[in-house]
């Protein structure tokens, strides 16, 4: 873009984050394109007329003193022409400066307030600026009499006559509303991962299943872009053409991660809409079976050695037999002998080779037993319950209320827990009525490690009434498991222990990892656009539409102003914005170490310190991710120049080029209002409606989704005045700063 490769406008304070609200003087908007004196600005008119009367009256007033010189009989001496001369001077001047002066005050009273009152008017217009809509700066307009009141008015009818709109709008969609949610709640709760995308292989819709699996390099995955990135396309394009050949609209395939570091296995279905003739998408359903199919591969080998060795094996023990025999029928005893150790000696390595396979085959079944996060407080329930029915009183004990979630397989190990339970109430148990207290303990040294404890008062259980309970059976739904094999699977094992006069059946378990915290329902981010399906699938081109490009809005936080004396980016942030509007779950924000100290004068703004970006990764790294992120976008910023600056002598550094179109808020600010008009973030938050909360205001995050959502609101506007393509907004860009550039040399 060509806004991108302007030197940056200076702007303060130090440290500054290129959204701030302390931007540069904006220049003057360029000038439209002339139709004649009816496209000539209120002001120029008021000012040619004022201009009008100025020169008017001095010309009139000169041609009244040539009158009256004229009439006068006997010529005019030397003395009265001077006189007249004198006196036609001073009034010519006095009148032009009182018409100056007239209209200097009829300019800042009259001409000014009405272009603004007709600034903020058109912005209402164009752009619903919510709450802000009804209120009208009255203070400017003071001295228009009723036209000010009559503005407000009409603003807050405007206001008014939206919002019943909109009331009735939102009555009618309800229903549909309602069930749209109910959708995108099933399609993320579903645990098999979707997506839909586009015959070009473009997302167009995905759960959150699927942003687990396709966690990619930094960016995410996000709508509109290429699946490409995240997995390999050629078993899908397969999968198309084989449900294009048989008609059976769906295919099953295997597909693998771009980097070939995973699996996925899943079906293809196609999808085609009522009432679209061409445009087309797919919907595929997958799941990661990289273990899965590691497991498999692993247990054929398994199979296969086993198989190998029994083998090998048996001919050994078979050779040694058919020559013991011969030596026997030789009568050489010696022989026999020495053939007797060598068979003990093969008997003993294939017992280690069973043993060995075995253990293999314990592991194999261990990976693949199905283990699921457990609450001990749950466990205890259902273990209380069931030992109730026998008598056995079982109570949580301490650490299972509120403890950490377990790994494992809830029913194998409630089974096991039940039958220890009837053995350590046997004989020398508890006493009758005492509760055996389940509770559970965390292991030492960090490891993510816990051990479920049954506890009471008395002698402990023997080795052989445990042994004997965990050989039995555990029941229906188990596929016939001991409790012994149970606890193999979970590769645990269950010991008694004595502790000061308590007996303990000591059972430890993996903690499971942590869920992810719940999203709120108010910042539910969205998963689908079906529109992507009409968007263009070439290049940038400077002709296409403004609603049909990916923007991506971003801004930076820095150690100072000046990137050719050393500042750096301490973080980076950036909001997308696709198909006109703000698409709130794809985001980013990542802080970056700077290689240097944060100048205090510059914390003061962002308030970053050396702290907060010491495990920071380098901007060589973060870059990589924002520049994956940017991919196929157009880049905005406020006051884009300073920051491209940062970024740009980062190319070389990162061995990739920001080569996207990028396109400057302040500039097309200053197309859309009058030249009176201030364009610091500040302000076209406040033109436009947008808050931002005061604990993000100077962050990156904070002001790249302001900006973003400045940046929705402007394309409405600007396709009002007939900027409609990229070709006509980096046009619009181009000039401002060509006018920027002209104005810095002075």
């Amino acid at each position: 873009g060509a806004a991108a490769a302007t030197p940056p406008a200076p702007r303060a304070p130090a440290g500054a984050g290129a959204a701030d609200g302390v931007d540069p003087a904006p220049p003057t908007p360029p000038e439209r394109p002339r139709r004649g004196p009816e496209a000539w600005s209120l002001r120029l008119r008021i000012f040619l007329f004022f201009g009008l009367i100025g020169g008017g009256g001095a010309l009139a007033l000169a041609g009244g003193l040539r009158l009256g010189a004229a009439r006068m009989d006997g010529g005019m001496s030397p003395e009265t022409l001077s006189a007249f001369v004198t006196a036609g001077l001073i009034a010519a001047l006095g009148l032009l400066a009182v018409t100056l002066f007239v209209w200097t005050s009829f300019d800042r009273h009259v001409a000014r307030p009405i272009d603004r009152l007709a600034q903020e008017l058109t912005d209402r217009a164009r752009v619903d600026a919510g709450a802000a809509g009804a209120r009208v700066d009255m203070a400017p307009g003071r001295w228009l009499g009723a036209l000010a009141p009559a503005a407000a008015e009409a603003a807050q009818a405007l206001h008014g006559a939206r919002g019943a709109l909109g009331r009735a709008v939102a009555q009618e969609t309800a229903a549909l509303e309602a069930r749209r949610r109910r959708l995108e709640q099933v399609i993320n709760a579903v645990p098999a991962a979707i997506l839909v995308c586009s015959d070009d292989h473009r997302v167009l819709l995905y759960n959150a299943r699927a942003m687990t699996l396709l966690p990619g390099d930094g960016a995410g995955l996000g709508l509109a872009r290429p699946l490409g990135r995240w997995m390999r396309l050629e078993p899908l394009d397969h999968a198309l053409s084989r449900i294009e050949e048989t008609g059976r609209g769906e295919a099953d395939t295997l597909c693998a991660a771009a980097d070939g570091s995973r699996m996925y296995r899943g079906r293809v279905s196609r999808l085609r809409f009522d009432g679209e003739t061409e445009a087309s998408a797919y919907v595929y359903v997958f799941r990661d079976v990289t273990e899965e199919m590691e497991s498999h591969a692993a247990r054929d080998q398994l199979l296969e050695e086993a198989l190998d060795s029994l083998r090998r094996s048996a001919a050994n023990i078979n050779a040694l037999l058919d020559a013991r025999r011969a030596a026997q029928e030789s009568g050489a005893g010696g022989d026999a002998i020495s053939i007797d150790d060598a068979l003990s000696e093969e008997a003993h390595a294939l017992s280690a080779r069973v043993q060995g396979l075995a253990a293999r085959q314990d592991a194999a079944i261990a990976a693949q037993w199905p283990m699921d996060p457990t609450r001990p407080e749950e466990l205890a329930g259902a273990l209380a319950a069931r030992c109730s029915s026998e008598g056995i009183v079982v109570d949580p004990g301490e650490g299972i209320a509120g403890g950490p979630p377990l790994r494992c397989d809830m029913l194998s190990i409630l089974a096991t827990l039940e039958a220890a339970s009837r053995a350590a109430a046997g004989p020398g148990g508890p006493a009758s009525g005492q509760a055996l207290a389940l509770t559970l303990t965390r292991a030492g040294g960090g490891r993510g490690e816990a051990a479920l404890e049954l506890r009471w008062d008395g002698a402990p259980v023997s080795d052989g009434a445990l042994e004997a309970a965990l050989s039995h059976r555990l029941g229906i739904g188990l596929r016939g498991l001991t409790g012994r094999e149970a606890l193999a699977h979970h590769r645990t094992g269950l010991w008694p222990a004595a502790d000061q006069g308590r007996a303990r059946l000591v059972l430890p378990l993996p903690l499971a990892e942590a869920p992810p915290p719940p999203v709120a329902a108010d910042a539910r981010p969205e998963f689908y656009d079906f529109e992507l399906m009409r968007q263009p699938r070439e290049a940038f081109s400077d002709s296409h539409q403004l609603r049909e490009l990916s923007f991506v809005v971003f801004d930076t936080e820095t150690t100072g102003l000046s990137p050719s004396g050393g500042d750096e980016i301490v973080q980076i942030a950036a909001q997308r914005v696709l198909n006109g509007r703000v698409v709130p779950g794809e985001r980013f924000d990542a802080l970056v170490n700077p290689g240097r100290k944060i100048p205090a004068a510059s914390t003061r703004f962002h308030g970053l310190v050396d702290a907060d970006v010491a495990d920071a990764p380098p901007f060589r790294v973060v870059g990589r991710a924002f520049h994956a992120f940017a991919e196929g976008a157009v880049l905005v910023a406020h006051n884009a120049p300073f920051d491209m600056a940062f970024l740009r002598r980062k190319e070389g550094e990162m061995g990739l080029r920001f080569d996207n179109p990028v396109i400057d808020t302040v500039a097309v600010s200053a197309r859309l209002a009058p030249a009176s008009a201030k364009h610091t973030l500040d302000d076209l938050c406040a033109r436009f409606g947008v808050e931002i909360p005061p604990e993000l205001r100077h962050t990156a995050l904070g002001d790249a989704v302001a900006t973003a959502e400045v940046f929705a609101r402007l394309i409405p506007a600007l396709e009002a005045e007939g900027i409609e393509t990229l070709g006509d907004l980096l046009s619009v860009s181009q000039r401002i700063e060509a006018i920027r550039r002209e104005q810095s040399k002075y």
